[in-house]
């Protein structure tokens, strides 16, 4: 499965969680922040090649925030066999 997250929505730390949460189907408790990502990225169904689209765009909402998220799924690239991610 390929999934599409855009970076031109993600306008604040709640938006870019709340699309994460609805894009990968996390559960209901997700806790929206970097360790229930990490918790919640290692138990996707793979394959799975996330795209995220408009990196640059994110940036400039999230500052370093963005670049964690990117870190920790680059992690989960590493961890979780069958896991992509492509950033645009």
């Amino acid at each position: 499965m390929k999934i599409f997250l855009s970076g031109a929505e993600m306008t604040s730390e709640l938006a870019l969680h709340a699309q994460l949460k609805q894009k990968l189907f996390f559960p209901d408790y997700y806790g929206e922040n970097l360790d229930a990502l990490w918790d919640c990225i290692r138990c996707v169904d793979v394959p799975l090649t996330v795209v995220w689209q408009d990196f640059a765009q994110s940036q400039e909402y999230l500052g370093q925030y963005a670049e964690r998220v990117l870190e920790t799924l680059r992690d989960a690239e590493q961890d979780v066999p069958g896991f992509i991610l492509e950033v645009r």
